[in-house]
């Protein structure tokens, strides 16, 4: 086979692509030894004791980390929202944790590299602890409903400062097991 970019009579050594590709298939850069060694030694195989990725595994890992990662975004987008609209975020945190999980289970099972679980991990472990904050808004959603309309009906930042100093001394003095003044 001639070589296109050779100059005109030119013509390729016949023996030079003769071991251009391993016993397995695969392309051996020009210079790399013909026993299949890699050039920077030890063999074409994942090293002694761990299991090889696999590809299929990891491109669903990544699909699912992605889809993850939005749906934990847009959660934090609807937690800032007013009063009933920022309650979706719950849904939507709630979510991105099954994915991420779902997502972490896939990646172990594609035996990916110890980093890449804890990565997920911990952006699992920071959706809960979100999660739990949402939780919290839920059970002060008398308190918070309103110091929304307070928010909503301040002028100046004094005002606004008030409107908070007066939902955390409220929440301060939360106790759930009172009985309600009628």
């Amino acid at each position: 086979m001639s070589d296109p970019y050779a100059p005109p009579g030119s013509r390729r050594e016949p023996d030079r692509d003769q071991h251009a590709r391993t016993d397995d298939g695969a392309w051996r850069p020009p210079g790399a030894p013909h026993d299949g060694a890699r050039p920077g030694g030890g063999a074409g195989r994942a090293p002694a004791g761990r299991t090889p990725p696999d590809p299929a595994g990891a491109l669903r890992t990544a699909r699912l980390g992605l889809r993850f990662l939005l749906l934990v975004l847009a959660g934090l987008v609807a937690m800032s929202l007013p009063w009933p609209w920022s309650l979706g975020a719950l849904g939507f945190l709630l979510a991105g944790a099954v994915v991420g999980v779902i997502a972490l289970v896939v990646a172990a099972q594609a035996h990916l590299r110890a980093s890449q679980l804890v990565a997920l991990s911990i952006g699992l472990a920071m959706t809960g602890v979100i999660v739990v904050l949402q939780l919290a808004t839920l059970v002060f959603w008398q308190q918070t409903a309103e110091r929304d309309e307070c928010r909503r009906s301040a002028v100046t930042d004094t005002s606004l400062r008030a409107c908070e100093t007066t939902y955390l001394d409220q929440i301060r003095s939360f106790n759930p097991l009172a009985p309600s003044s009628p």
